[in-house]
């Protein structure tokens, strides 16, 4: 399954509206990774203020699975969740915890989402 199949599954499973999915999906596909909300929201032709609304919401909805988002800044929920559908899209922890030894920072964020010890990554 592609990135983007998967993130389509996953917004149909958590519940997002079409315009949800849309912001969710844009925000997450690998080739917009360093983009800014604003252009993001742009290529959408919607205001940044719309887009910052919807992720809020998307944010919300994930809350339910991964509970460490709802306390996140907004930087910090993009990178957890990320980080977390990431490891659900490659299997397990044992997938990609050989390229998370080596990014010390997504470490912790893994640990919480699989409830994996330090010494298991």
């Amino acid at each position: 399954m592609e990135w983007v199949d998967f993130l389509a599954n996953e917004a149909a499973t958590n519940s997002l509206s079409p315009e949800q999915t849309e912001a969710f999906v844009e925000r997450l596909k690998t080739k917009n990774s360093g983009k800014s909300e604003a252009k993001l929201a742009s290529e959408l032709n919607i205001g940044a203020a719309a887009f910052k609304k919807r992720m809020a919401e998307v944010y919300e909805k994930f809350a339910k699975s991964y509970p460490e988002l709802a306390t996140s800044n907004s930087r910090g929920k993009l990178e957890k969740l990320r980080a977390c559908l990431t490891n659900k899209y490659s299997g397990g922890q044992d997938a990609i915890g050989v390229k998370l030894k080596q990014m010390p920072k997504c470490q912790a964020t893994l640990r919480r989402c699989v409830g994996v010890a330090d010494e298991q990554l």
